[in-house]
This record gives structure tokens, sequence and C-alpha cells, in this order.
């Protein structure tokens, strides 16, 4: 093995006690919790990418053949680490499984050797897909530091609902036409909290400016449509 192939494993190595060990928890910025669930899509991609330097298979196979046992290598190995953090105490998340699966596939489509195959419209087309997902990531991540950059700046203001991004700082069941028009007493749109008969219903707000020893009083402005007076907690 050559240097690069020898620190791509040393990277790999590295990184897989992170799976297990670490991490943000309930109270991070939703921008470290982003960032850590994307490491799946830098550790995958760098595992395909170290495995097709070191082993040959499939370098003569079909493009369809090749992203299939990506998938399912991705997948089972995916489940499996999983099913491990689950074991220390972790929770499952389906998302992970796809960032793991599309950063093996960004490996295998962008590899040097995935450029000599027969149908290059396929390859562009995987191509394409893929770099399309992995941008995506990289958008919401940007929405999420231009968000957490308005929740330092406009403190002590914790929301006004001026922008359908301020929504991920909120934990509630349907976000279905959360913001509204009218009623407004400030900024552009009002935030809609349809209430049911369950037990926890409601909203709570999970992330903002946390510093509240210059403060003394909380200002809530809440429109009621009902004629009836309602109890809040």
């Amino acid at each position: 093995m050559n240097k690069i192939t020898v620190l791509l494993l040393f990277v790999l190595l590295a990184m897989v006690p992170w799976f297990f060990f670490g991490g943000p928890d309930y109270y991070s910025l939703r921008s470290v919790k982003f960032l850590w669930n994307f490491g799946h899509i830098v550790f995958f991609a760098t595992a395909v990418f170290w495995s097709l330097r070191v082993f040959n298979v499939l370098a003569n196979r079909s493009l369809g053949f090749q992203c299939l046992v990506v998938v399912l290598v991705t997948t089972v190995a995916g489940v499996l680490i999983e099913w491990l953090q689950y074991g220390l105490g972790r929770q499952v998340d389906i998302y992970d499984l796809i960032r793991n699966i599309t950063g093996g596939l960004l490996a295998l489509l962008w590899f040097p050797a995935a450029a000599h195959v027969a149908n290059r419209r396929w390859l562009y087309f995987g191509r394409g897909i893929v770099t399309t997902l992995v941008l995506s990531q990289l958008f919401i991540l940007s929405m999420i530091l231009i968000d957490e950059w308005r929740v330092k700046n406009n403190q002590p203001q914790l929301s006004q609902f001026d922008s359908v991004y301020e929504l991920s700082r909120w934990d509630r069941y349907d976000f279905s036409e959360a913001l509204v028009e009218d009623p407004v007493k400030h900024g552009d749109y009002a935030f809609k909290v349809a209430l049911t008969t369950d037990k926890y219903s409601g909203v709570a707000l999970k992330y903002f400016y946390r510093d509240w020893r210059a403060y003394d009083v909380l200002q809530v402005s809440i429109f009621n449509p009902d004629d009836s007076d309602l109890s809040l907690v």
C-alpha cells in the first residue's frame, strides 16, 4: 500500500470509535449535531474509496453491479453500527443509513475507475444524483448556521418567525401551515399551533439563546381564536 492508502486507513481507524463514544448531546447546537451526522457520509466515502484502492474485484464489473455491491455492503455495515449503538444507549436513526449509502456511492461514482465504464450516461446520472444529495446536506447546514447566527444576534428575542428556517428551533408534532400571515403582532408571520387532546400537546423551543442572567421577564404574545379562555403551562 502507498502512503495515501495507509493514511486513509489510519483516518478510518481513528473515526470508528466516534460511532460509539462521545458526540453531541440533547443540548448541543443544531450545527454540531448535523456535522456529527454528516460524518457518516465522510466515513463511508473514505471507506469505499480506500477499499477500491486496495481491492480491485469490482473493476471489471458493470456499473450497476458495483453500485449494488456498495449499497448492500454499506447497508449491512450501517445496520450493524446502529445495532451496536443501540446497545450503548444511542438511538437508531434511519437517516444515518441513507447517509452511509450516499457516502459509499459518492466514492464509487467519482472514483477514477468508474470513468471507464461502458455506459457513461448512467455514470453521469448517478454522479448527479449523489452529488445533489450531498449538496442538499451542505445547504441545510448553511441554513442552520445562518439561523444560529440570527439567534445570537437577535438576543434577547427568542423567535419572531420572520423566516421558515426558524421552525427548526421548535419541536412539534405537525408543521403543516405553521406560519400564518394573520393575525401578526410583530414581523411578517405568526406561529400557528394546533392543540389536540393529547397529554403533551403543544410545542417546545429547543434551540435558543441560553444566558438569561441579565433578564427577569419573559414576554409572549399569543392569540386565542376561541371564545373560551385557555390555560397555558
